[in-house]
């Protein structure tokens, strides 16, 4: 109980982001495998930029629980901040692009409940990726650890 005492908000947002991009690369898989889109499948730009963000994500949390005066350390999290939140916005976009000429087609031509329902999952997709984006940004503002007087 005393190691969630000592975590800042900047924690708990880096664990929201986390959980909101694999949230995000889930719904990916989902929409890849769905009837209309799964000619396109998921790009392994989409894959490959959200996993890269979450290790980076994971390298924050970790590194922020061990000695904060280390300056090489401060640096690395800082880049693995920047680069977080780079490549979830790179990967939105990625899958944003992929997806676009077939969101035109559903909602003029081709509108039954079928290619409602993929479209519905490429925008959940779209959105989680927006927003763990967000959280990525705001996350880099925040300590991960609280001091202790260390």
């Amino acid at each position: 109980m005393d190691f969630f005492k000592r975590q800042s908000i900047g924690f708990y947002m880096g664990t929201l982001t986390f959980i909101v991009t694999l949230a995000a690369l889930i719904y990916a898989e989902i929409n890849g495998k769905t009837a209309y889109f799964q000619n396109l499948g998921v790009e392994p730009s989409v894959l490959a930029c959200a996993i890269v963000a979450m290790a980076s994500e994971i390298f924050v949390l970790v590194s922020g629980q061990v000695y904060q005066g280390s300056r090489w350390l401060a640096l690395a999290r800082d880049i693995a901040l920047c680069l977080a939140a780079v490549l979830l916005v790179l990967s939105m976009v990625s899958f944003l692009t992929s997806r676009i000429n077939g969101f035109a087609s559903i909602m003029t031509f081709e509108q039954n409940a079928q290619n409602m329902a993929d479209l519905q999952s490429a925008l959940i997709a779209i959105v989680l990726f927006a927003l763990a984006s967000v959280l990525a940004v705001v996350t880099s503002f925040f300590r991960v650890r609280k001091n202790t007087g260390r």
